[in-house]
């Protein structure tokens, strides 16, 4: 009886490794081709680190973004209910500002230069919020998010919005399996 129930965790074993081998040799039919993007900025290429892409969604590094273009980025903290990163990139007429946190998500703003107050910003993204009643308590709704994210100490922004709020021109060329997207100054 042993004898048998070796023989048969034996074959058992076998044909466990034997099925995980063939399906390893067998392409999924789901499998999706490997797609690679090659970011320019003015004319150069970035680094593979400036960017990332996220649910079909192309990140790029904002002090990456910034430098390319020389444009002065500042940083700072603001401690409220929660404590708030706070990005301002001058564009000439404008500042870009970028403000919040992972917990409540990013804003992105569009703001008149030399202007103070956020009344009369230009919103380009504001992340959907739930929100405890009768407080200012919020949450982001995580399976509607698609702004800016933090990553390895870093803040990136999605392509197509920072283009927007700094009036740059995103060109996007498809050659076999490689995108080329290339924001330049309009």
């Amino acid at each position: 009886m042993r004898f048998m129930k070796r023989t048969a965790i034996v074959i058992t074993g076998l044909i466990a490794a034997i099925t995980m081998t063939v399906s390893d040799s067998i392409p999924s039919v789901h499998a999706e081709k490997s797609v690679k993007y090659v970011l320019y900025m003015e004319g150069k290429q970035a680094n593979e680190t400036d960017m990332f892409i996220q649910n079909g969604q192309m990140f790029v590094s904002l002090k990456q973004l910034a430098a390319a273009f020389g444009l002065p980025l500042t940083y700072s903290l603001t401690d409220e209910l929660f404590t708030y990163h706070d990005y301002k990139l001058a564009a000439g007429d404008h500042t870009v500002l970028v403000w919040g946190n992972s917990y409540r998500g990013y804003q992105i703003n569009i703001r008149a230069a030399g202007e103070e107050s956020w009344e009369n910003d230009a919103v380009v993204y504001k992340p959907e919020l739930n929100c405890q009643p009768e407080s200012d308590y919020c949450e982001v709704i995580k399976e509607k998010y698609r702004g800016p994210v933090a990553r390895d100490g870093s803040l990136y922004v999605p392509a197509r919005m920072i283009a927007k709020a700094l009036d740059l021109t995103m060109d996007v060329q498809k050659k076999n399996n490689q995108f080329f997207v290339d924001l330049v100054k309009r």
